[in-house]
């Protein structure tokens, strides 16, 4: 059974960064009040909080979506809204518009742009003419912003919006001197070897949670160690913000490690990025735990000596020779039962919690 004669609200605000819905349910309010006076009966509400309508906005509007499938389905047959810029502020989405009014499923009333006849020629004339106007009003505003922005960071003044980054304190620009340490104890630990994901489980494990109070891993955490903001450096869309003179602007808040330091950390770890390893490539992968700190061993492909090895996944522990390793164990899987291994002792690793001798 379809709802011809029922309505549906679309409310929308593109800023709500306090999340307390004031504005589009102000706009709900409003729009009932025009329900009323219509003689409409309303049906649902839809929201997009927080939300842009503009070309510039890369979020996607669910509640818009759907609003649009309920009237292509028959199910109601008006749309309120407080004004043509909240519904939308894209001439192709009103263009869609018209094709539904055409097509006698759709009629729209706002509370403060009145009501256009998107059934005759200068009613979708008008509405389209507005939402240019709208569309180019949103990118105006964008690109004052961006100027905005752009001025700030010449400045080196830090960028306010979003949470706060780790390490430093709301303000922005003082640091919180347990992050601060934490980060500069993982870039020791990334000097010494250790892994990014071995460094963010070690954190979990002790409790240490992000800003927002989610758990460490890999992305979040090698973003906090290599981010130019660490060392002090401002960005802008990501990208080092250069003066006149091509100089590297640094930012007005306290760095917690040197340039130089970023530098190294970029280095090591872009020295051991490398495709994911096949599984089954390495015959003892994942077998294998380091006798020092019983954290595992990875198998390594020594290209320079074309030859395998063993090596704790945390560095600076345990390392041995693949070929040998391997020999060892399968010999000593074939002993029969009973029988003793002979094999003399060149190291040893813990392989599924046994020591295995190693054979020279």
């Amino acid at each position: 059974m379809t709802d011809r004669g029922r309505a549906v609200i679309y409310t929308r605000i593109s800023r709500d960064e306090e999340g307390n819905r004031v504005g589009v349910e102000r706009q709900e309010a409003d729009c009932r009040d025009l329900a009323k006076r219509l003689g409409l009966d309303v049906a649902h509400v839809y929201t997009d909080n927080d939300i842009g309508a503009s070309s510039l906005s890369k979020k996607a509007r669910p509640a818009y979506a759907a609003m649009l499938a309920a009237v292509r389905a028959g199910e109601v047959s008006t749309v309120l809204s407080y004004s043509n810029s909240r519904l939308t502020r894209r001439p192709a989405e009103w263009i869609d518009l018209i094709t539904l009014a055409n097509k006698g499923k759709l009629q729209i009333r706002t509370v403060v742009s009145g009501t256009y006849d998107l059934g005759t020629a200068d009613g979708r004339a008008v509405a389209i003419t507005v939402a240019a106007w709208d569309g180019a009003e949103a990118e105006r505003i964008g690109e004052r912003l961006e100027a905005a922005h752009r001025h700030l960071a010449l400045r080196g003044e830090p960028f306010t919006g979003g949470r706060r980054a780790f390490g430093w304190k709301e303000d922005r620009r003082t640091i919180e001197p347990q992050e601060a340490e934490l980060i500069r104890e993982a870039v020791e630990r990334v000097k010494a070897g250790w892994g990014v994901n071995t460094i963010a489980r070690d954190w979990n494990e002790r409790g240490i949670r992000t800003p927002w109070g989610g758990e460490w891993k890999f992305n979040n955490l090698h973003e906090v160690l290599t981010r130019p903001r660490t060392a002090g450096l401002r960005t802008l869309k990501k990208e080092l913000v250069r003066d006149a003179d091509g100089n590297v602007v640094k930012g007005k808040w306290q760095p917690i490690i040197t340039t130089e330091e970023r530098e190294e950390v970029l280095a090591l770890l872009a020295a051991r990025a490398r495709p994911r390893r096949r599984r089954g490539k390495y015959l003892l992968g994942s077998l294998l735990r380091c006798g020092d700190c019983g954290a595992k061993m990875w198998g390594n492909l020594l290209r320079a000596r074309n030859s395998t090895n063993y090596q704790c996944a945390r560095g600076g522990h345990l390392a041995i020779s693949g070929k040998r390793l391997e020999e060892a164990v399968m010999a000593l899987v074939e002993i029969p039962q009973g029988r003793s291994s002979k094999f003399p002792t060149l190291g040893g690793c813990h392989c599924s919690g046994r020591r295995v001798p190693v054979a020279a």
